[in-house]
């Protein structure tokens, strides 16, 4: 049994590799989906109204949103080691006042 691999020799094996040009370019992806949602829209309201509230908050935020915000940025990860300390330091403090 081989779980699903290719064998040797196998005839389904694309052995020419990806075409030249040929990309899956993040901005043709979003435009894809922005136009068919924006075709669409009256299917995916009806859809969105048959949900509860939390339902459609959810899917508007999990699924929607994304195609359309940029990814948020994670500023702990430009921080040098200095600056994250210093930071830790200030939310400590920052703590400690009201308490």
């Amino acid at each position: 049994m081989n779980k699903g691999r290719f064998t040797k020799g196998d005839a389904r094996i694309n052995r020419k590799g990806r075409p030249k040009g040929s990309t899956t370019d993040p901005e043709k992806v979003r435009a894809w989906v922005t136009a068919t949602i924006e075709n669409n829209w009256g299917k995916v309201q009806e859809g969105i109204d048959s949900m509860t509230a939390k339902e459609a908050a959810y899917f508007v935020c999990q699924y929607l949103l994304k195609h359309k915000l940029p990814a948020p940025l994670n500023i702990l990860d430009r921080l040098t080691d200095e600056e994250f300390n210093q930071l830790l330091e200030n939310l400590k403090q920052q703590q400690n006042g009201r308490e």
